[in-house]
């Protein structure tokens, strides 16, 4: 019990990291009537006419239905996981197999609050890991901000994509050590992560940390965050 109290207490911020954005989630759900098990269905524009298609279409496979890299239940059939790169490449997406085709909606209001929570938490990993001395209210709030801009919560009927700002914070993180010279795993592990399950968001990531690698290494502008 005491390990447990004293690891609570040096990581506390990272579960309210989680918590926030998870819990303000829950809250804006219910205010639209939405909860576990509820008459008012999640599933928004793609999320209802593909989305929750295919993560059922996913569920069938893992039930032995199908294969997981070729599929016969849409028209001659087609390549499943060149369509899982796209629509379905997220950490939760093999959990969908403990559900079924009428609480499939439930199993998309779980995923999503979950996800957010992960941005809260994944981007407070990062704030805390880049600025030492950053004082942990700022990190809370910083996170939150974050974790419920509107560029993530636009892509909320597409939960899939918000896989890509759950890494992000961490591949930022793995640039900044790479940089340090101090450790590389975290930033090709995160980054392959991305590219595999979501090649979209993938290049534009690329595209981003060359300018990240300039704006560090080469000092376009050099602006050093002395407080932190």
């Amino acid at each position: 019990m005491k390990k447990i109290k004293n690891y609570l207490k040096k990581y506390w911020v990272y579960f309210v990291a989680f918590l926030i954005p998870f819990l303000i989630m829950v809250i804006v759900y219910l205010s639209q009537g939405i909860y576990w098990n509820s008459d008012t269905s999640p599933l928004l524009g793609d999320g209802f006419h593909q989305y929750v298609i295919f993560d059922t279409t996913l569920r069938n496979i893992l039930h032995g239905s199908d294969s997981l890299f070729y599929t016969f239940t849409s028209g001659l059939g087609l390549n499943f996981y060149a369509l899982t790169s796209y629509y379905l490449g997220s950490f939760l997406s093999p959990f969908v197999y403990f559900f079924n085709l009428e609480n499939m909606p439930d199993a998309v209001y779980l995923f999503t609050l979950i996800k957010f929570g992960l941005i809260g938490l994944t981007a407070a990993i990062s704030l805390k890991g880049i600025f030492k001395k950053i004082p942990n209210f700022l990190i809370l709030m910083l996170s939150t901000c974050y974790s419920l801009m509107s560029f993530a919560t636009s892509q909320i009927e597409i939960k899939t994509w918000l896989d890509v700002f759950i890494l992000a914070p961490l591949i930022l993180y793995g640039l900044h050590l790479l940089l340090l010279k101090k450790n590389r795993v975290l930033y090709f592990t995160s980054l392959s992560i991305l590219f595999i399950q979501n090649y979209y968001f993938g290049y534009m990531m690329a595209i981003f940390l060359i300018f990240g690698f300039l704006f560090k290494q080469h000092g376009i502008l050099k602006i050093e965050l002395k407080l932190f």
